[in-house]
This record gives C-alpha cells, sequence and structure tokens, in this order.
C-alpha cells in the first residue's frame, strides 16, 4: 500500500471513530469536552473541521525504552501507571532531575510536562504546588503519559525558529525519487545504448563497402552479410553473453533496429545462411537508420539523479540532532550543487529569525507563520521563571501546547488555554512586560504586514498574536476568522470592540468612506448590524452564501484586525511610509491572481473571494497613502477588463464621492465584494 492509500485509510479511520463515538454517546459535538468523562486539558485527537474522534493522544503504549525501565516491583495497575511512579519515586525524581537540567528531553505532548513540573517544584521546595498538581492528573496516571521522552534535544535561543525538524526534512529527502520516465531514459542510455551500439558495430562487420545509411527515405551504401571476420561469431557469443536480461525502454520494441539487428543475430551462428533475402534487407535498414541518425546531445543531465543527491543530504542531516534543525545550509550542501528544489526542502529546517526565513522563501504565508511563532512566543513565556528547569519545562510545554488542534466549538465557547493546564498553573510565569514582548509583537505584525499584505491574518497568526499581546500586558480586540458552514449567528464582544476602534480610527478615510463604516457604534447589534448590511449588498436570503456575506461584513467592520493591530501597537507613523508598498504589491497580487481562468463556477467564486479580501486589505493600506498615490495604484488593476467597474468604483470614491446602499456609483461604478451575486459585473463566474 503506498503512503496516499495509507493515509486516506488512516484518515477514514478517524471519520469512523467520530461518527461511532457520536453515536454511542461518547463524543458531544461543539463541547469544550467533547469526550464524556475527559477534562479539558487533556488532548484528544482531532480531525479536520474539529471534530473530536474520542482518542486520548497521551494514551499511548510504552516504547521499548520506557519498558526497559519498568521494576517488577514498582506498584501500579498498568504498565503506564508504573512507569508514571517510577519518575515519582526517589531514584526516578533523581534520574527526572538529571535530565532536566541537562535539558536533553522531548515534550510531544503537553501532558508529558505533567510529572517533570512536579518533580522541578518538590526540588525547588514547592511541595504544595506539587501535591496540587498531582492530586489533579492522579485519576489519569494509569492511562495518560505524565513524563518527557529522552532525547538529544538541540535548543532554539533569541530570535530563531525553524519550519521543519532534521528529522522531518530527512523524511522529505527520502521521499524524492526519480520519475519512471527518467528511470527508463538512463537505463536506455547507461545500459541498453552501450550494447545497442555494439549491435551494430557488430553487423557493420560484415559489409563490404560504404555502410548503410539513408538518403532522402531510400537506403543507399553497402550491404550486410557480404563479409564475415574470423572472430565475428565469437564477437557474436560474447555480445549475447552480456546481454543483461529483457529488454527495456524503447529498444524492446518489436519493430525498432534494436529488435530486427537482435532477431538477426540470433539466426546467424556463423553466417547469414539461414537468413532470408528480405531478413538482410531488414538488417540493411536497421544499419541505415541506426547510422543516419544523430543522437541529440544533452537529452539526459549527467551526473547523479535527485534522489541520489537527496539521498546525500539525509546521510548528511543524519549527523545532525534529529529533533534540532541546521545553522546553516552551505555545509550540508558542500561540493554537492543541489537543485534549487532540493535546497528548499533543506531550508525548511533552518534555524532563522521568521523575518530571514522570510526573505529566503522558506515561510511564505501567514499561516506558516503563525505556526513557527510558537517557537518565539514560548521564550517570552518563560523569561520571568527564575528557576531554569522551570523555565526550560514553561517555553516546551508551551510549543507542545500549540500543537493541539483546535475543536469545533458552539455558543462562543473558547478553546482550552495554556494555563489552563494544571502543570502550568502551578507554575505561573510572574511578572509584567518590560517592552519585550510588545516589542516582539510590533516587529512580528510589520512583519506579517510586509510580507503578506493581500491576505488577512490567518488564525494561527492570530493566536500568537494574543498570546503575545498577554504577555505585553495588552488587551486588543482581536477577532478570528469564521467558517460559514458552521457559523452559528453569534459574535464574541470583541467583534464589537475591534469594530468601534476600526470606525474611530479611520473615520473620514478612504476605508470608511469605500466601505461605508458606521461613525459611532452607540447601542447599535453587531450581529443586527452585519446582517443588515449584508442584505442591503444583495447577499442571498438563505444557506452558506448568506452567512459568508454576514461573516464578510463582520470582516469589512472591524478591518480583521489591521485596525486595531495599528491603534493599540501605535504604527501609524510606520503604517504612513510603508503603506504605498504595501498597496501597490496587494494590489499586483490581485492583478496577477486575476489572470488565472478557474476551470469551474466554484473555482471562480473562491477566487473573487480571495479577490476582495485582498483588495480590502490594499484599500486599507490606501487609506494611509497620498491621494497621488492613490490614483497611481488603482490603474494597476486597469488593463483589466473584469475590473472595470471595480477601478470606478475606487476612483469615485477617491474623488471624494459614495456607493449607494446597493455598493455602486454614478459613474458605473461597484463596490467589490465577495460574498454576493458577481454576475452583473463579475464576466467570469458566469462564464466559468
Amino acid at each position: 500500500m503506498g503512503a496516499g492509500s495509507r493515509g486516506a485509510a488512516a484518515k477514514a479511520r478517524k471519520w469512523r471513530a467520530v461518527l461511532d463515538g457520536v453515536n454511542a454517546g461518547r463524543v458531544t459535538v461543539g463541547s469544550r469536552t467533547p469526550v464524556a468523562g475527559v477534562p479539558a486539558w487533556v488532548t484528544v485527537e482531532v480531525v479536520h473541521a474539529g471534530f473530536a474522534t474520542g482518542r486520548l493522544l497521551a494514551e499511548r503504549p510504552l516504547t521499548a525504552d520506557e519498558v526497559a525501565k519498568l521494576r517488577s516491583a514498582t506498584p501500579g495497575s498498568t504498565d503506564r501507571e508504573r512507569l508514571n511512579l517510577h519518575y515519582l519515586s526517589d531514584a526516578g525524581q533523581v534520574e527526572l532531575l538529571d535530565a532536566l537540567k541537562s535539558g536533553q528531553y522531548r515534550i510531544d505532548l503537553s501532558e508529558e510536562a505533567a510529572i517533570p513540573v512536579a518533580v522541578a517544584l518538590f526540588a525547588a521546595g514547592r511541595d504544595e504546588q506539587a501535591f496540587d498538581l498531582l492530586e489533579e492528573i492522579w485519576p489519569w496516571i494509569h492511562r495518560l503519559k505524565f513524563t518527557p521522552t529522552f532525547t538529544e534535544v538541540a535548543v532554539l535561543s533569541g530570535d530563531a525558529v525553524r519550519v521543519r525538524s532534521v528529522r522531518e526534512v530527512i523524511t522529505t529527502l527520502e521521499r524524492v525519487t526519480v520519475p519512471q520516465q527518467i528511470t527508463a531514459m538512463r537505463e536506455t542510455v547507461t545500459v541498453w545504448n552501450p550494447r545497442y551500439e555494439a549491435l551494430v558495430a557488430l553487423w557493420a562487420q560484415t559489409v563490404d563497402g560504404p555502410l548503410p545509411r539513408l538518403d532522402g527515405g531510400a537506403v543507399v551504401g553497402g550491404w550486410p552479410c557480404t563479409r564475415w571476420p574470423d572472430d565475428w561469431a565469437e564477437q557474436r557469443s560474447q555480445w549475447l553473453a552480456d546481454l543483461p536480461g529483457a529488454v527495456t525502454g524503447r529498444h524492446a520494441h518489436p519493430k525498432g533496429n534494436f529488435a530486427r539487428l537482435h532477431e538477426a543475430l540470433l539466426l546467424c551462428p556463423r553466417d547469414s545462411a539461414d537468413l532470408s533475402p528480405r531478413q538482410v534487407g531488414w538488417i540493411r535498414r536497421a544499419l541505415a537508420n541506426a547510422l543516419t541518425k544523430v543522437r541529440s546531445a544533452g537529452a539526459l543531465p549527467e551526473g547523479p539523479s535527485y534522489a541520489e543527491i537527496a539521498a546525500t543530504l539525509a546521510m548528511r542531516l543524519r549527523e545532525l540532532r534529529p529533533y534540532g534543525g541546521i545553522p546553516a545550509v552551505e555545509p550540508v550542501t558542500a561540493h554537492l550543487d543541489p537543485p534549487a528544489h532540493l535546497v528548499a526542502k533543506l531550508t525548511k529546517a533552518l534555524e532563522a529569525p521568521a523575518a530571514e526565513l522570510v526573505h529566503r522563501g522558506v515561510i511564505t504565508s501567514g499561516e506558516t507563520l503563525g505556526a513557527v511563532l510558537p517557537q518565539r512566543t514560548s521564550r517570552l513565556a518563560a523569561r520571568h521563571i527564575t528557576d531554569p528547569v522551570l523555565a526550560a519545562l514553561h517555553e516546551r510545554t508551551y510549543t507542545a501546547f500549540r500543537e493541539r488542534r483546535g475543536l469545533l466549538l458552539l455558543n462562543l465557547a473558547r478553546q482550552v488555554q495554556f494555563d489552563e493546564l494544571p502543570w502550568v498553573g502551578a507554575n505561573p510565569a510572574p511578572g509584567t512586560d518590560d517592552g519585550s514582548a510588545r516589542g516582539v509583537l510590533r516587529d512580528t505584525v510589520r512583519l506579517a504586514l510586509t510580507a503578506f499584505p493581500h491576505t488577512i491574518t490567518p488564525n494561527p497568526l492570530v493566536t500568537e498574536l494574543r498570546a503575545m499581546a498577554d504577555l505585553a500586558d495588552l488587551d486588543p480586540p482581536l477577532v478570528y476568522e469564521l467558517a460559514a458552514d458552521i457559523f452559528t449567528g453569534e459574535f464574541t464582544s470583541a467583534s464589537r470592540r475591534a469594530a468601534a476602534t476600526a470606525s474611530r480610527l479611520l473615520r473620514g478615510t478612504l476605508y470608511a468612506n469605500y466601505y461605508d463604516l458606521p461613525d459611532e457604534w452607540d447601542n447599535a447589534d453587531f450581529t443586527t448590524v452585519c446582517s443588515d448590511r449584508a442584505a442591503a449588498a444583495g447577499a442571498p436570503t438563505r444557506g452558506v452564501a448568506r452567512t459568508g456575506a454576514q461573516l464578510e461584513q463582520a470582516q469589512i467592520l472591524t478591518t480583521h484586525n489591521l485596525a486595531v493591530l495599528v491603534d493599540t501597537l501605535d504604527l501609524a507613523d510606520w503604517l504612513a511610509e510603508a503603506a504605498p508598498d504595501l498597496a501597490g504589491t496587494a494590489l499586483d497580487w490581485i492583478a496577477r491572481r486575476a489572470t488565472q481562468r478557474p476551470p469551474n463556477r466554484h473555482a471562480a467564486l473562491v477566487q473573487v473571494k480571495n479577490i476582495a479580501y485582498a483588495l480590502r486589505q490594499a484599500v486599507f493600506f490606501l487609506s494611509y497613502c497620498p491621494p497621488d498615490h492613490r490614483r497611481a495604484h488603482v490603474h494597476r488593476l486597469a488593463a483589466n477588463p473584469d475590473f472595470t467597474q471595480v477601478v470606478r468604483g475606487l476612483e469615485h470614491v477617491i474623488a471624494g464621492g459614495r456607493f449607494d446602499p446597493a455598493g455602486t456609483a454614478p459613474n458605473g461604478g461597484q463596490r467589490l465584494l465577495g460574498w454576493v451575486d458577481h454576475r452583473a459585473y463579475w464576466p467570469r463566474v458566469t462564464g466559468a
């Protein structure tokens, strides 16, 4: 079974577990404690869209190394309980503390930090917190893995992050294979072409006079089988003996030159006595074909294949710590000259500041940026913990916790928070911000806006921005992107706060005029405002499209975090300087994206939605640009006739006009939205 088939089978098993759990009442969809009787801090397996399977990820069989630790005298009802209790014994605590002090341990799931934190608290003389922690996790001591994996670990420092570990990159390199066509070509060139050349030379020795060749399609030159060198039969036998097996590749064709010359050779042990004149004629034709044809130069690259280069890179990486990264790419690629796509795979393990990884093209999206930021946030979160053992535990627990997949939640329930973990609550990070967290937050926001100005802040990035804001003693009302197919019709209070911030910050700007932001919010209900605005814009009256239109209006009203971040972090001056480049980059992305013709109507709708969201970002940045810059930027879209009405709408508002309630302008312009019926002014949606 291939990797793809195994992946599909595993996915099917997980979804079957979801359905079986729901039907049996073991799993509750939409709850932050979805598995019956299991506390929120336990990590459950979650499949796509946030459904829990009922499986507890820390409930796993012992590894061989763990089994070796068990002693027959250790009490416990299960092997897992016996191992957990071993590390709470006097000898086990000494062993565990040695590993914690050396830093040679790995935490894959946040539960694996529980007993280490308890032991570190005992060592620090904080017995009460340690006993309180053990009391809370004790009901699960027989089932869950509460201890780390002991191994060498490369610890990141400063502002360095990495996208993949060495171990993960080795796996991707090991998957590099030579395409079947290239393998066949190489076999032809390295195995069969030399045999073919020797076969042609063997028959050419039997020609008396000029060798046969093609002249305008006709065969001219001498005839084979007219002379027989003394050692010809010996050469024939040696050629047949050297044949490696069944002929493959293009030489295997039954009517090809190789096949005809090979077949004739089998019939001529010493001479051509057993050949008919027709067969001799075919030999002559085959020789003419072979001797006339000019072999193409450079059809196949020389040197090692990509798979061989990838294998060499993987071999070099195995000398490094598997769960670490690489400080530089060049020592790994030395004397190899690997192709760019293999260097790109390798660079995923590079340890460097996020800005450098963005510049190198390793971090290519806001989602990836959000995925690596926990490595940086974890160090911020632990910076005020004075005990180095507890600080390292806090840092690694945070990183593991951020790998936890979010649940589908209803009724505005919150995902489980980091400080809800009992072993985090027993070892809280003290102190207030000294300015470092705020500085990292500012740098991160500026990096995200500069690198990806055409995309809204994705949820993984929002999570880390929230965490950094908490560490900086800030409370910005950051909002998440909500899925239209599971939206329950309610928004959190953060949405209304964010909308009020946007209205205040952007009053009188291009953005406020283009999207008709309310000047004041007073007592207006945010959900009602979104519904009314979606209806006025021509949104469908029911279904997912109606919900999507409401959510889009929520993003418009809040600027989906742009206004809040600029306001909270005092970024207005920086943005005034950066805005022309940010707006230009976003508009250029729109222009490129619009040239891609979608294969069907659904793809067209997704394309228009993404373009509309990118335009919203661009309009926000244009609001911080001088008026002459705005007009010049908008003309970037004028070359595409699909944007005629969009450009007219922008020009109308830039000139001081406003749209009517339906989003149209007197000059025929139209406000671009992502979740309305575009058929009247966006031809591709109709024609796709």
